[in-house]
């Protein structure tokens, strides 16, 4: 049972900060995230570049994104400025680079929460690299892949040369479409579910595989 609650440890504590963050905002203790959108929106416009910062952080840090909605904020700043290349590549990094720094963050806490895996290493490339392109186009899922890899033990610097570039290819795709056609994607309301189905689905992984070790124990044994 021990190993059981190791393996699924940074599942609990994932779904426990988003669970807790949801309920209070339920019971309007927290802002809704509607109200947190709207006035985040606001502020950027008014004040700039250090509210996208703390934004892009926020929305990219594993769990917070399924309540804070930085990503609607973050895209009407893109949209903002077009027209104007400079200030375009000023908000880009603005939003790139806390980013980064949440994906990392995220990974640490899934390495400090999660279990030694020792075949992390022989895992393939090809399946991280699909992993992590098929979650890394959203800073919520992405956020979870990032405390995911690290729970999984994936190496740093091989997570690191994997996802770097892919979040940067998601990101300038992005800033393109945005600076370009000026518009705006609203998928909040559809992201959340999913956020939820894809930790759920995590956490049945681990404990199938938990029980399938054990059962296989058991047959040497005997």
């Amino acid at each position: 049972m021990k190993k059981l609650i190791k393996a699924i440890a940074p599942q609990i504590l994932i779904l426990s900060i988003m669970l807790v963050l949801n309920a209070l905002s339920w019971v309007s203790i927290l802002p809704s995230s509607t109200e947190i959108s709207r006035d985040l929106t606001t502020i950027i416009s008014k004040h700039g570049l250090p509210f996208v910062i703390l934004s892009s952080f926020l929305e990219n840090f594993a769990g917070i994104g399924a309540y804070f909605p930085g990503s609607l904020a973050l895209l009407a700043s893109m949209m903002l400025t077009a027209g104007n290349p400079n200030q375009a590549m000023l908000t880009y990094f603005a939003v790139l680079v806390p980013a980064i720094g949440a994906n990392i963050a995220s990974y640490g806490l899934g390495r400090m929460t999660g279990r030694r895996n020792q075949e992390a290493s022989k895992r393939s490339s090809k399946l991280l690299i699909l992993w992590y392109i098929g979650t890394y186009w959203h800073p919520q899922l992405a956020g979870i892949t990032a405390m995911a890899s690290g729970a999984e033990s994936v190496p740093f610097l091989r997570y690191l040369g994997s996802f770097l570039p892919i979040s940067l290819g998601w990101s300038v795709l992005w800033a393109l479409f945005l600076y370009n056609a000026g518009g705006i994607i609203d998928m909040p309301k559809l992201l959340i579910p999913i956020s939820y189905i894809y930790i759920i689905c995590w956490l049945l992984w681990d404990v199938w595989r938990m029980m399938r070790k054990s059962v296989l124990s058991s047959q040497k044994l005997h």
